[in-house]
């Protein structure tokens, strides 16, 4: 297993997040209230989802060297450190709190779940 996922799975987390709001509003979605557009302020989002992210890195980090020193298998690692992801996104949200942490919980989750999935973890 190769580390590097979980570096590439981040990076494409945090850089595909702020676009979804944008592609949700493009197919025809309602969001309900004002929300801000996080294309506009793309580079802010990007630094604050860096600095908020450590936490939750650090964790699957930890994860992933437990798994590979364990023998275990990759699509068992690649399940547990994507919802480690998801679990992580959505206890940052929660602790910074906001109008709009639910919609960011629900596209940075998509996000996560998303480059999790296209990467490879062997």
């Amino acid at each position: 297993m190769k580390e590097s996922f979980i570096f590439k799975q981040w990076f494409l987390t945090l850089t595909l997040a702020p676009f979804i709001p944008s592609i949700y509003k493009l197919l025809g979605g309602n969001i309900s209230g004002e929300v801000i557009e996080l294309t506009e302020i793309y580079l802010v989002v990007f630094i604050m989802s860096l600095f908020f992210s450590i936490p939750t890195l650090a964790a699957c980090i930890s994860y992933f060297r437990f798994l590979k020193r364990n023998k275990a298998k990759p699509i068992l690692s690649k399940v547990i450190l994507i919802m480690t992801s998801v679990l992580g996104i959505i206890l940052s949200f929660l602790l910074i709190g906001g109008s709009i942490s639910y919609l960011l919980i629900i596209c940075y989750s998509i996000s996560a779940i998303f480059s999790g999935l296209i990467f490879k973890i062997k």
